[in-house]
């Protein structure tokens, strides 16, 4: 009998936190501000560790990981349809948007992107993958691109 009441009030919670973001549209600046902002307070011990805390820090974390690995996995690809096999280093950050330098740290992209997305309320109702590169391009252009 505790079993059954201990999985009536998991699946009640489960409900509860599945329905608080139901209506919240995770592929927008307006949820990455608010993940990303998460991240970095668990970063830096500033809010309560929660499990809902951690999942928005995590899909803060896995975005960004994944565009930029995705972004220059494009760039990599257009280079060398542009120049065949004696693709450079040089030649890929032609088609980047941005070019951090190699000891950037996720939580100083995460930091980048908040600000970016702080300082453009207008723009949070669109879609993350779209603010993402203005952020990254902003804080770090590549050389010679404006």
């Amino acid at each position: 009998m505790k079993q059954l009441s201990v999985l009536a009030v998991a699946f009640t919670l489960a409900c509860v936190i599945t329905t608080a973001g139901a209506e919240e549209d995770m592929s927008t600046g307006n949820y990455l501000l608010k993940a990303c902002k998460q991240s970095i307070a668990l970063y830096d011990h500033t809010n309560p560790v929660t499990s809902i805390g951690i999942a928005e820090s995590l899909y803060c974390d896995g975005y960004l990981q994944g565009f930029n690995k995705g972004e220059y996995t494009v760039a990599v690809r257009a280079a060398y349809l542009k120049y065949g096999k004696k693709v450079k280093e040089k030649d890929v950050d032609e088609f980047l948007a941005s070019c951090p330098p190699a000891d950037v740290t996720l939580i100083q992209t995460e930091k980048v992107v908040v600000h970016y997305l702080e300082n453009n309320p207008q723009s949070l109702h669109k879609k993350m993958y779209l603010l993402i590169p203005h952020a990254l391009h902003e804080a770090w252009p590549c050389e010679g691109k404006k």
